[in-house]
């Protein structure tokens, strides 16, 4: 009854789960670039949703995207939704960046030629009227790189709030789905949409389905493994009772500690059930196996307690100890996985100390032993031991330096999402499409007098190399540079040739060429010409808009941008840029989760097992079995991701509770043929429940979540078979 009760109150607590997808929440709260984003987003960020459509009717297109931003426009969350710059002042940007000196020069030439009037030769006209590099900005309006012109058309929605809390992101997306349902308009499809705010909503749609399907996974696969093994219904229910109320201890810690689950974290309770039945397993393994010899049910749950208490609490802690060595990692979203498995690993030995010997009594089902259990085979002595040990010991080196010598990582970020969402499997004119769509990079300044500096001193950056995978730079000075006045008179005078009544000689190519120019009011302009998004963008002249170049997907790209951006300019933000300090962190905590995670596990086992060879035999089988994992793992050419990276720190601390359990049985009975006959057999039942725990994370819809599963479902039948 106290049990059934303790569960109702941790799962008043801790379900539903809350969900966040914003990997800038798992960052530690004083780190430059989570500061960074945060404070981006309480000036009103420079995210948004870019929506892409197409069609076989480009004016079917036109007409379409004005009807889809009426639409857009008229959604509660809305902010602003714009299709495409103002005319005038795409021109105007285009036409401050041209020199007026070079305007002038021009205009000169163009006056010659006017005054030639009627008997202007077009032989001579060509070459005397070529504007060279000015042909293009005179006559061509600015996108920013915000709108392109290519076959797709694009709409820039602005959400009324950030992406700082992912049930708005939900909110939004819920929203922006139901109007693309419900607006039709003939002969335009929506193609697909892009964004921290979509990012952010499939990845907690995602993360529940995949929370429920590898829960459900797991259970059915640990259920199956338990019925074979103890060939009973009752077994399975004596286990998973404490076991569910483990699982509801756990969501309810996390609830009260954490606050929100992550692409990590998730996944926790589906790991868990096929951890927290290794007790289960010795403890029930062993009661049958003294009550086949005729004790009675509390004499034999006395006898099983005494001979596998101490060797399961050791492996618990052991785990535990493996899994808080993620806690080193600096990367919040380890140490929370790393802290949920180890609680969570702990709060399952406490339910099954409490629960499963008051279950086993009242349950007790006979006197079967466990498949395979009891026989009478007989392990015999082998010649040349030493020699044959040798040469294990030299091929498992062999085989840990093959594997690591072959050992590739994944650096294409987006393999961590959904199938449909990975950079390389999407169409070659949405790759396209997606390499012109990231978010800039922002850079804050303090003045306008700070802002001429900085972006000159960027500008040089980006055309020596220093500052790499940028294509330019973007400011309130682009659009009103400090001699606007100058360039505005220089452009009003080419302009005025233009229109006057001689022009109407010059070549009609000239005449269409510059019908933009002519078009154009020449005014100096202030930031109140500007239109929301600019002005948003660019915040009032506080900010300088890195626009990124190449493939940002690609973990590499990030960092290298980072590195380059965070010694002059650690304020400096953006989606990729978080990307490239995870990166960096990873293979930066990597060897120090490992290095922790080992040196753990070595003094839990010196305490647990005392002599030093007892210790030396355990943690070298340890080693050895996670060279072969590592060799086993490239062989699978299974690549190391920065999701499944954490597989190796939970294999560490899973891996050794294998020889343990054999060692702690080969010590009291001093015969291999029996440890194998025994407790060999619920070794081998242990490890397929918690590879079935991971095997139910090859299911998940996230590539990252499934990565874990056949990382660590690989290591671990690789590691107990060679322990």
């Amino acid at each position: 009854m106290a049990g059934i009760v303790v569960g109702m109150l941790a799962a008043f607590v801790g379900l539903p789960p809350r969900l966040d997808a914003w990997a800038v929440a798992m960052f530690p709260p004083d780190h430059p670039q989570a500061a960074a984003l945060r404070a981006m987003e309480e000036q009103g960020g420079a995210n948004g949703i870019w929506l892409f459509f197409e069609s076989d009717d480009a004016e079917a297109l036109d007409r379409g995207l004005d009807l889809y931003l009426d639409a857009l426009r008229g959604l509660e969350e809305t902010r602003y939704a714009v299709r495409r710059l103002d005319d005038e002042v795409a021109m105007h940007a285009a036409l401050m960046q041209v020199d007026p000196e070079a305007v002038r020069r021009y205009t000169h030439r163009v006056r010659g030629a006017v005054a030639m009037g009627s008997a202007l030769n077009p032989f001579i006209a060509g070459p005397l009227l070529d504007a060279g590099a000015l042909d293009t900005q005179l006559s061509k309006p600015a996108d920013f790189r915000l709108f392109p012109q290519d076959r797709y058309g694009r709409i820039f929605l602005k959400p009324r709030r950030g992406v700082d809390q992912p049930e708005y992101s939900v909110r939004v997306m819920r929203e922006l789905r139901a109007m693309l349902e419900t607006t039709e308009v003939p002969g335009v499809r929506h193609v697909f949409s892009v964004g921290p705010y979509v990012v952010i909503a499939n990845g907690v749609r995602d993360m529940n389905r995949d929370m429920r399907r590898a829960t459900g996974m797991s259970a059915a696969l640990v259920l199956l493994v338990l019925v074979v093994g103890f060939r009973s219904l009752r077994a399975p229910f004596l286990v998973f009772v404490p076991i569910g109320l483990a699982n509801l201890l756990t969501f309810a810690m996390l609830a009260l500690t954490v606050g929100t689950l992550n692409y990590y974290t998730v996944v926790a309770g589906a790991i868990l059930i096929g951890l927290g039945v290794d007790f289960a397993v010795h403890l029930l393994g062993s009661f049958r196996e003294q009550r086949a010899t005729g004790l009675a049910t509390e004499d034999a749950l006395a006898r099983a307690w005494g001979e596998t208490g101490a060797p399961c609490i050791t492996a618990a802690l052991t785990s535990a100890m493996g899994f808080l060595s993620l806690g080193l990692a600096e990367f919040k979203g380890l140490a929370q996985l790393g802290f949920s498995l180890a609680g969570g690993l702990l709060l399952c030995l406490a339910c099954m100390l409490v629960l499963l010997p008051a279950l086993v009594a009242w349950l007790d089902d006979g006197d079967r032993m466990l498949l395979g259990a009891g026989g009478t085979g007989r392990v015999r002595g082998v010649r040349g031991a030493r020699v044959a040990l040798v040469g294990a010991v030299l091929v498992t080196i062999a085989a840990g330096i093959w594997g690591i010598g072959n050992t590739s990582f994944e650096y294409d970020f987006t393999k961590s999402a959904r199938d449909d969402a990975v950079f390389e499997n999407l169409p070659d004119a949405l790759q396209d499409v997606t390499k012109t769509s990231y978010p800039p990079v922002v850079v804050p300044v303090a003045s306008e007098v700070d802002l001429a500096a900085a972006q000159e001193r960027l500008d040089a950056g980006i055309a020596d190399g220093s500052v790499p995978h940028v294509e330019r730079t973007l400011s309130m000075l682009d659009l009103f540079p400090s001699d606007q006045a100058d360039r505005v008179e220089a452009l009003a005078g080419l302009r005025e040739l233009l229109l006057s009544e001689q022009a109407r000689f010059l070549p009609a190519r000239l005449q269409e060429r510059f019908a933009p120019l002519k078009a154009w009011e020449p005014r100096v302009r202030t930031a109140e010409d500007l239109p929301e998004v600019l002005e948003d963008l660019l915040d009032r002249g506080r900010r300088i808009l890195l626009i990124p170049s190449g493939e940002m997907h690609d973990m590499r790209v990030s960092r290298a941008l980072v590195e380059a951006l965070e010694d002059d300019w650690p304020e400096a933000a953006s989606p990729q840029l978080a990307q490239g300090v995870l990166y960096r962190w990873i293979l930066a905590d990597t060897p120090t989760i490992v290095i922790g995670a080992l040196l753990g596990v070595t003094f839990l086992v010196s305490i647990d097992l005392r002599r030093p060879r007892l210790v030396f035999m355990a943690v070298g089988a340890l080693i050895g079995g996670m060279l072969w994992a590592t060799a086993a793992i490239s062989a699978l050419s299974i690549k190391v991701t920065i999701t499944n990276i954490v597989g190796i720190p939970i294999l560490m601390g899973i891996g050794i509770d294998v020889v343990i359990h054999l060692v702690h049985r080969l010590r009291a009975s001093g015969s291999i043929s029996a440890t194998y006959r025994t407790v060999g057999v619920a070794v081998a039942l242990s490890t397929l429940t918690t590879m079935a725990s991971f095997a139910s994370l090859v299911f998940a819809s996230n590539g990252g979540v499934r990565s874990i599963g056949s990382l660590v479902v690989v290591g671990l039948a690789t590691l107990t078979v060679t322990s």
